[in-house]
């Protein structure tokens, strides 16, 4: 059964049809919820969490292709902000990952406003991410901070608590 959706789903990609993926991913999700309760559909719920989880490699297919658009306003020792988004699909927020010498910190999701990206006619102004590092980790000496979409993508990169 899985091969089957797998090429419908393929299908969608090779024509862009991101939405109807979108779509029957929600539809599937809700559907799954609904049967958490009923221990009798453990079969269903395995395919359906099947069909979830190919829809999901789809999708982030979709991310890796994807364009960005971004800036870096701030990167000290204490925090880095700025803004991101997706060319072709500036309504799916980007994540971030803060990456201190390799070793994941934190995850961020650029979706705050920034209304000086709207006015400048770029995307729809809710890109923007802030990030404060741990007090501590500029006591730690010398380190590489920095900062890449979860697709992989390094937008910033800062050698941070040098002396």
């Amino acid at each position: 059964m899985a091969e089957g959706f797998e090429a419908v789903v393929a299908l969608y990609v090779k024509m862009r049809n991101y939405t109807a993926l979108e779509q029957q991913k929600e539809h599937r999700v809700r559907l799954l919820d609904q049967l958490a309760k009923q221990p009798a559909y453990t079969v269903t719920r395995k395919s359906i969490q099947q069909d979830i989880d190919i829809l999901d490699r789809a999708l982030a297919e979709r991310l890796k292709r994807s364009n960005l658009m971004c800036h870096v306003d701030v990167f000290t020792d204490q925090r880095v902000s700025g803004w991101i988004y997706y060319k072709d699909i500036p309504e799916t927020p980007v994540v971030l990952d803060i990456l201190l010498d390799a070793t994941h910190l934190a995850s961020v999701t650029a979706d705050a406003s920034r209304g000086d990206v709207l006015k400048a006619g770029f995307a729809t102004g809710k890109c923007g991410f802030s990030f404060k590092f741990p007090d501590d980790v500029t006591s730690r000496g010398a380190m590489m901070m920095s900062v890449r979409t979860a697709t992989g993508k390094t937008i910033g990169l800062r050698k941070i608590g040098q002396s």
